[in-house]
């Protein structure tokens, strides 16, 4: 059976784009999870066997934001394994690779 788990699309202690919010840039924001998924990639590794990564565009009456979405076989032991992980240690800041890809300024 299929299965999902849904996160936001940049790292929990940096400031991401935020729909509502001034300056949310939509195409930034992309941006920002196209790159969380390889900082993820890098850190944690790429889901194993049949297991995806998407970008899931989200509507509200303030427009369309993105959550990224990793999509796996709930019989496969390694993919709810990986899921696992993902949930006790997603990356909590970029790298110097995401922050080259998104143009951040360093802190």
């Amino acid at each position: 059976m299929r299965n999902t788990a849904v996160f936001k699309p940049f790292p929990e202690n940096e400031p991401g784009q935020i729909l509502g919010f001034l300056g949310y840039d939509h195409e930034k924001s992309h941006e920002e999870a196209q790159s969380f998924i390889g900082l993820i990639h890098r850190d944690i590794g790429p889901g194993p066997g049949t297991s995806t990564w998407s970008i899931h565009t989200n509507h509200n009456d303030l427009g369309a934001y993105y959550t990224i979405v990793y999509n796996f076989e709930s019989t496969d032991k390694d993919q709810r394994k990986y899921a696992r992980i993902l949930n006790e240690r997603l990356p909590k800041e970029w790298d110097k690779q995401a922050i080259d890809e998104l143009g951040l300024i360093l802190r």
